[in-house]
């Protein structure tokens, strides 16, 4: 498989994760997406914290702009790398 369609099949890796494993009462943490896209993808290591940043921003773009949903972005004030994430106000709820 070519880079290019990795990094399309894992956005949408990624939007299967959130849709499967978070709702308003469930968040994920960054490193359990890391852990089950590395799972669901066959990847040697855990994708970085920058790439899944970066990634997830696009998604929250992509949820807004097609009215999917609410991508929330959960901040531990006292630990900056404790962040967790969860996908809510879906349509068909």
């Amino acid at each position: 498989m070519s880079k290019a369609a990795g990094q399309r099949l894992k956005m949408l890796y990624y939007r299967d994760i959130l849709e499967r494993c978070t709702d308003a009462d469930h968040s994920i943490t960054r490193v359990e997406l890391q852990n089950k896209l590395q799972n669901r993808m066959a990847l040697p290591a855990p994708p970085d914290r920058k790439s899944v940043r970066e990634d997830l921003e696009v998604l929250t773009d992509y949820f807004e702009l097609e009215e999917l949903g609410q991508l929330n972005t959960i901040r531990n004030p006292d630990n900056p790398n404790d962040v967790r994430f969860s996908l809510t106000h879906r349509p068909f709820e």
